[in-house]
């Protein structure tokens, strides 16, 4: 590195727009991509999803008719418009360093909705089957969960196998989803001793039904889990 480069290095470059910035508020994203990310303003209490205007109630139409195993989802964004190209990016396109400034926002996020958001939650993100693993190169969930724990001095631990893929459920009625998960994750064996009395927070990008994270914490809670909760960096709009 030359002496001009040391004193003088090159301004970031926000990830969306590709603009120069000299300060922002998140990693890798100007504030003016900032600004125009939609995020949840009024959440249902159980899957922390956007409840449409026309809802006056304190929870979704889905899951004021179902079963509902988690403590309760938290999610900052809104997925619509660019929070779904960011997480599209992340997903599909290796834009790994998306993950930066979606974690971030997850981070602020959990210390703002969950009162008690202290160090003793263990962080599990929510896996991909080996199949999409490989073929992706890494577990955007992960990426979340070991930022997310850098910032805030948490543990991460993947305790979770997904062993068949499963496709999407946001079309299918709550006993579909529920037979199309039926044995599609596996809790590792050294996790009931992780787990056992321990409270965690699954980590995802994305939640639709609430279903995923539903099946993977009651195996969870089935090894030994106090509480289950979970945090995603974007959630989808409910009636």
């Amino acid at each position: 590195m030359g002496l001009q480069s040391f004193l003088f290095p090159p301004r970031p470059r926000c990830l969306i727009c590709s603009r120069e910035f000299i300060f922002s508020t998140l990693s890798n994203l100007c504030d003016s991509c900032l600004e125009k990310l939609s995020f949840i303003t009024r959440f249902c209490l159980h899957c922390g999803c956007q409840l449409a205007i026309t809802n006056q109630a304190l929870t979704c139409q889905l899951c004021s008719k179902g079963n509902f195993i988690l403590e309760r989802i938290r999610a900052p964004l809104l997925y619509q418009g660019l929070a779904r190209d960011m997480i599209i990016a992340l997903k599909y396109q290796q834009n790994t360093g998306m993950a930066l400034p979606l974690a971030q926002l997850m981070a602020d996020y959990w210390k703002y909705s969950f009162s008690n958001h202290s160090a003793d939650y263990l962080l599990v993100p929510v896996p991909l089957s080996q199949e999409r693993r490989n073929k992706r190169g890494y577990n955007q969930a992960l990426l979340l969960a070991d930022i997310i724990a850098e910032q805030e001095k948490m543990e991460v631990k993947d305790l979770v196998k997904r062993i068949r893929n499963t496709p999407s459920l946001y079309a299918l009625g709550k006993t579909q989803r529920k037979e199309v998960l039926q044995g599609a994750f596996q809790i590792e064996t050294r996790a009931k001793n992780i787990v056992k009395n321990r409270k965690i927070l699954l980590i995802d990008d994305v939640v639709t039904t609430g279903s995923t994270l539903n099946e993977v914490g009651e195996k969870l809670l089935a090894a030994g889990a106090k509480q289950v909760s979970a945090l995603t960096a974007t959630a989808a709009e409910r009636v």
